[in-house]
């Protein structure tokens, strides 16, 4: 999810040029053949529900909304089972009261539900109208066997500690990843008797839910467009690249051959801008400004790493997710995972090209991550005709999505934002390319035969009277592969306006969409 200031500036830095680029996309379509009728069906018509029903709404409220979005042709609700309120009193100490309500009033309706298993707090995020921790005891739980708090937490280059979700040299400790497993089998064992209710079982795996690094926060003195902050400065951050270099490159001699320096001690292995606290603001300021990341064996190789820690901390939640559901009534129901759609700093005028998804941990600069005016005016085009096998930086993300159905035989399915967006005309203030990113993991998806869904960054979708985000969805669904579209979110307040929040201003629309998009019975 994006914040809603850059949803405001991407919209608002739209031009007659960007309008172009849209009748110039849709006339692509048309003239490519490219229509509803001729792709994958929309398998599921879902809404997220509110964060937390008793701060958003009532519970009489949300009836009346998910009696509204029945009406509409959705039929599914998801919804996020946080960690810090099933659980906050203690370990092993679950109450599931709330979901037990919330889960029978969807159920009640005909819904099918998809609960996102919430490891991450609720609060602080783009949007976000809650306060619900990660269950606090969990910061002393681990002391006795040497695993601090600031070991759980990630540690930016600003030296803010920042408390999103689990950070994922965390879970590299089995202690730590128990934690993770004893929720789900938890889960598992009380709404077996309700299986048949659950249509995925989504994982989260990060901030706010999704597979990446907390790069921009607000909070840690982020602001958009800007590159984002690398996450890599705890101890056990620090620990974990230096073992990783020593192991990989043959010990210190080999690092030292590898880099190009001189080395006398495997404490002098560190990321950018060192152990000590920044002195400028930002440790890896020089790192990108000379753009070492890219254009020096230690910078490509540190990217390296910092990529293969988040997209192994996905793999283990993902293998641990199978393992508390593989025997029983959720034996076969498939996992869901998301990734976020970071498509600010993408367009190759920018300062630094892909540098936003480069902090989050999304691509490696050892894979080409280069694009072209082609691609930004013509994203639908460029994902059907030349399909790359880096999937433009995501490579490691997807093949270790694909590794996963291919070793636990259960489907996994991969959520992606930005479906409502536009690239921002050539060079404008965020060099977005949003259009574009969402045809690609598209692509790169349907070459691994990964199963994919989309949905908006942000409510909502159009400001009142504007359909253009509508018209990119619609494009979305048509050029691509994706099967399914969750709607943020099922709430009658927000938005700045007096439709009556992302509900009232999208469900129409929403209602139209899904009537020429869902899978028509056979004759």
């Amino acid at each position: 999810m994006l914040n809603k200031n850059i949803y405001q500036s991407f919209i608002g830095s739209r031009s007659l040029l960007a309008l172009m680029v849209t009748i110039l996309i849709g006339s692509l379509s048309i003239e490519l053949g490219w229509s509803a009728e001729g792709k994958a069906p929309l398998e599921t018509a879902a809404v997220m529900g509110p964060l937390d029903i008793p701060r958003q709404i009532s519970m009489p409220t949300f009836e009346q909304l998910l009696d509204e979005a029945k009406q509409a042709g959705v039929d599914t609700v998801s919804v996020d089972v946080w960690w810090g309120k099933v659980e906050q009193q203690g370990d092993q100490q679950f109450d599931w009261s709330y979901y037990d309500e919330v889960f029978g009033k969807i159920r009640g309706k005909g819904l099918k539900i998809v609960p996102i298993l919430s490891f991450h707090k609720c609060g602080g995020g783009p949007g976000d109208d809650c306060d619900i921790p990660v269950p606090a005891w969990l910061y002393t739980h681990f002391n006795q066997i040497g695993i601090t708090a600031n070991d759980l937490k990630y540690e930016s280059e600003t030296g803010r500690l920042q408390d999103d979700a689990i950070a994922p040299w965390a879970t590299t400790k089995p202690a730590v990843l128990e934690q993770f497993r004893e929720f789900m089998q938890a889960f598992a064992t009380h709404y077996a008797a309700h299986a048949d209710d659950f249509i995925e079982l989504n994982i989260s795996l990060g901030p706010t839910g999704e597979l990446r690094y907390p790069s921009y926060n607000h909070t840690d003195g982020w602001n958009y467009p800007e590159r984002g902050y690398f996450q890599a400065y705890s101890a056990l951050a620090q620990a974990s690249f230096r073992d990783w270099a020593l192991g990989k490159f043959g010990g210190l001699s080999g690092v030292a051959s590898r880099w190009g320096v001189s080395l006398t001690s495997p404490t002098e292995i560190s990321v950018p801008g060192g152990y000590l606290p920044p002195t400028t603001g930002k440790r890896a300021e020089t790192f990108v400004n000379d753009r070492d990341y890219t254009g020096t064996p230690y910078g490509r190789d540190f990217i390296d790493w910092y990529n293969a820690s988040l997209v192994g901390h996905g793999r283990r939640m993902l293998i641990t997710a199978n393992a508390a559901f593989k025997d029983g009534a959720f034996q076969s129901t498939p996992l869901g995972m998301k990734i976020p759609g970071i498509h600010w700093q993408i367009m190759p005028c920018a300062p630094h090209p892909r540098i936003a998804e480069i902090t989050a941990g999304l691509v490696q600069t050892t894979l080409n991550l280069k694009t072209d005016s082609t691609v930004q005016n013509e994203a639908s085009a460029q994902a059907k005709s030349s399909p790359r096998a880096d999937a433009y930086g995501y490579r490691q993300i997807l093949d270790m999505i694909a590794d996963v159905q291919r070793q636990t035989g259960r489907d996994v399915i991969l959520h992606f934002t930005a479906a409502e967006m536009d690239n921002d005309p050539a060079c404008g203030d965020g060099n977005s390319m949003a259009e574009s990113l969402v045809h690609w993991i598209s692509q790169g998806a349907q070459d691994r035969n990964i199963r994919h869904k989309g949905e908006n960054a942000l409510a909502c979708v159009a400001a009142p009277g504007d359909d253009r985000t509508w018209e990119n969805i619609r494009n979305v669904f048509s050029s691509t592969s994706y099967r399914g579209f969750t709607l943020l979110r099922l709430v009658n307040r927000g938005c700045g306006d007096a439709t009556g929040g992302p509900w009232g201003t999208d469900k129409a629309a929403y209602a139209n969409f899904i009537h020429d998009y869902r899978a028509q019975p056979k004759q």
